[in-house]
């Protein structure tokens, strides 16, 4: 069992995808599908959306949060994130 802080209060109930490596979102994450494209991930082609989004880290830039807002935006994000 993990101890978690929660950041915003509320409730997901969503599928669970677990990421085997860190990803930048940033260029690793298309936007507009919510597809992994960086070719490099293991779980490259695998979708974000609607997901329970578990990741150990996250790599690159201080573009992540743009990138989120925009996956959300169009219905692509993940319902919750678990980051640790």
């Amino acid at each position: 069992m993990m101890a978690l802080k929660s950041l915003v209060e509320g409730t997901a109930s969503a599928p669970v995808l677990v990421l085997d490596a860190p990803i930048s979102f940033w260029g690793g994450i298309d936007y507009l599908t919510g597809l992994i494209q960086d070719r490099s991930h293991p779980q490259n082609g695998k979708s974000i959306a609607g997901t329970c989004l578990v990741v150990s880290n996250i790599r690159g830039s201080g573009g992540t949060p743009g990138v989120l807002a925009d996956t959300l935006r169009r219905g692509c994000g993940p319902a919750a994130i678990v980051i640790g």
